[in-house]
């Protein structure tokens, strides 16, 4: 019986304080007592943070460290003299910032430290480094600040709707790839601390798209940290701001979560219709939906602004999820079985689920239980999901449609066809490429790899260029014969119908914006008529720093690949001072660009895959800027190889006469 005295506040608060006792004295779970076990030596230090929260009597906080251990065991860095040769990089990237120097993420003299790194200590890789669990080194100190700042956190605006499933994934994690452990949580919000505080009074959606606009200019990625292989430092980040997408993705993160901000990690594995991944982030909003958006880029967006096709997307976790296996784990590639994280490819596109008929090889007596999807990559198929074999079928779930697969089975590190490849259309029917022998076309091809956006915008900066020719060194007396009014996707050319010689000739841009050109050539003809390329000393403005990789003599290295650019600020060109006077009958030029248009005199060939294999149609040397194929079999998988140079190729269909790529 409850006294007249006790009022239904203060039994209120006998029942949580004995809640709160109780969760406190009661027995460590198995889980947890096990991965103290694992931890040997290091065990008084996982022990820390519980003592410390029983002591003060915080069960939330120890409920959270217990969440933490349960989901510890397979947490580990990469540790040992491979990656600590190569930290001298980030300390040149250190150097840039420190003296607020714009680092280009092609810069050469980045790419000339890499390799005399690469030249000391060779390429890197994790076959010699120490695999370290992370039990095994973490200090009990450093995760009971992890705690309590992860639930100083929880408090703000933009986290106080978190379900505690949420805060433990979002705010709890004491890192986010595996990279070797370190405090972060208080350095990076000091560090960030203003940008916050500018824009504290505006919701989640509003607040991340503001401050992801100014880590912009703080953070961005750099073209020679991809061949560096392991997940980068929280101290390295800090030092050089720069980073692989994946490392800025997570200094993203971090920096919100410092912040009481709930935002993860979405990626593709592979895109379905280009062989790279790609990572973003993820936000949880106040009503509980999550929104994508691609870490430090202007202008604000996600999924809306992706360019490729996604045909699975999967959100990183801290908690291991409960998968279901196959039934021989041999048959599906490791990546597959990855628990750290959940499919989510239906909130990103159309995803379908559905069977295909497979065809066990010949000559294998392994009966096969489980088969693979897989897209197109850089060098062959990979795959993209795996799914349960049940008679003749193969059965996958949720994958992103408008895209071109095919099915294999998967043995010893090898991809064995078990299907023709097919298309699975935007309304989710399935159309299979088998090649038809009484059905031929003439085809004609003009790339060998999808102009993507970011090539075509390389191609558009050629717009507003001119053509001058002059007399005088100064080009005081220039006279303008052209300009470049469209965008040029390949080798142009312009031709003239002048009298006059001139000395000087040259490509200029538009006031206040960078000239760009990859190649640039002029020409004359002599008394039969016969045209030749015009000769002379290179000459241009500004003068590019090595830093930017750019100057502009590259315009004239026969070398489409690379290209000009400068004078943002006032104005560039790139010209000849020719050996002699001379009348300009034409100008040849060719845009920045990715050279995948056909090269003349580039050794081509055509492919078409037949009989589970890709089979040659024949080779050309390219006398024109396309190349015609003859009796080719229709309904077909075909793919074009450059025997000359470069290493992108995409494979394509052909309906319309028009390359469609997949």
């Amino acid at each position: 019986m409850i006294p007249k005295y006790f009022n239904a506040r203060k039994l209120t608060f006998l029942f949580v304080t004995f809640a709160v006792i109780s969760s406190c004295s009661e027995p460590i779970p198995a889980e947890v007592e096990n991965l103290l076990t694992l931890s040997g030596d290091n065990k008084s230090e996982l022990l820390k943070p519980i003592q410390y929260f029983k002591k003060q009597k915080d069960s939330d906080k120890l409920k959270a460290y217990y969440y933490m251990l349960q989901n510890l065991e397979d947490k580990y860095s990469l540790q040992g003299d491979e990656i600590d040769n190569y930290d001298a990089i980030f300390k040149v990237f250190g150097k840039y910032i420190q003296k607020k120097k714009f680092v280009y993420k092609s810069s050469p003299v980045i790419k000339a430290k890499w390799d005399s790194l690469v030249n000391k200590y060779g390429t890197p890789t994790a076959d010699e480094l120490n695999i370290v669990k992370d039990y095994q080194v973490l200090k009990g100190d450093d995760l009971i600040k992890n705690i309590n700042y992860a639930f100083k956190s929880y408090k703000t605006r933009w986290s106080k709707n978190l379900s505690f499933e949420e805060f433990c994934e979002y705010l709890l994690p004491y890192k986010l790839l595996n990279e070797k452990p370190e405090p972060w949580q208080q350095q990076t919000y000091l560090m960030h601390k203003p940008i916050f505080d500018k824009y504290k009074n505006l919701n989640t959606l509003n607040l991340v798209d503001s401050a992801n606009s100014a880590l912009e200019k703080i953070y961005d990625t750099n073209h020679i940290l991809w061949e560096y292989p392991f997940d980068m430092s929280f101290s390295n980040m800090i030092l050089a701001k720069r980073g692989t997408c994946k490392q800025i993705v997570a200094q993203t993160a971090r920096i919100f979560r410092a912040n009481g901000v709930p935002v993860g990690i979405d990626y593709t594995p592979q895109w379905g219709d280009r062989p790279n991944s790609h990572f973003w982030n993820t936000v949880v909003l106040e009503n509980g939906k999550n929104v994508s958006f691609d870490a430090v880029t202007v202008p604000f967006g996600g999924v809306e602004r992706f360019h490729y096709r996604l045909a699975k997307v999967f959100r990183m976790t801290f908690k291991r999820q409960t998968l279901l296996l196959p039934r021989d784990t041999n048959e599906v590639p490791a990546a597959l079985l990855d628990d750290r994280r959940k499919d989510v490819t239906k909130t990103y596109v159309k995803a379908y689920s559905f069977k295909i008929p497979v065809t066990n090889p010949i000559n294998n007596t392994h009966k096969f239980t489980s088969a693979v999807i897989c897209s197109y990559a850089k060098a062959g198929w990979r795959a993209q999901d795996w799914g349960e074999v049940s008679g003749n079928n193969a059965s996958f779930k949720d994958i992103g449609s408008n895209l071109a697969y095919i099915v294999m089975f998967y043995l010893n590190d090898e991809y064995i066809p078990a299907s023709d490849p097919f298309i699975l259309s935007k309304n989710g029917s399935i159309h299979f490429l088998s090649p038809k022998k009484t059905a031929t076309l003439d085809m004609k091809v003009t790339r060998k790899n999808p102009s993507w956006p970011v090539n075509k915008k390389n191609m558009e900066t050629s717009i507003g260029a001119k053509f001058q020719v002059s007399n005088k060194a100064d080009f005081s007396d220039a006279i303008t014969l052209d300009s470049i009014v469209n965008m040029p996707s390949k080798f142009e050319e312009i031709k003239f119908k002048l009298s006059k010689k001139f000395r000087y000739v040259r490509m200029i841009g538009p006031m206040k914006k960078n000239a760009v050109i990859a190649e640039l050539e002029f020409f004359t003809k002599n008394e039969v008529g016969l045209e030749s390329k015009l000769e002379g000393r290179v000459i241009g403005y500004p003068e590019v720093t090595k830093d930017a990789g750019s100057p502009y003599s590259n315009a004239f290295d026969n070398d489409p690949a690379t290209f000009f650019m400068g004078g943002k600020k006032t104005f560039g060109w790139a010209g000849l001072s020719l050996k002699e006077p001379s009348v300009i009958t034409k100008v040849r030029y060719a845009p920045r660009s990715d050279t995948n248009f056909i090269l003349v005199g580039d050794l081509y060939e055509l492919f078409i895959w037949k009989y589970g294999s890709w089979m040659s149609l024949g080779k050309q040397k390219a006398p024109n800027q396309f190349l015609i194929f003859k009796k080719v079999p229709s309904n077909g998988l075909y793919l074009l190889h450059n025997h000359t140079r470069g290493n992108e190729e995409r494979i394509f269909t052909y309906e319309h006469d028009e390359q469609i790529w997949w």
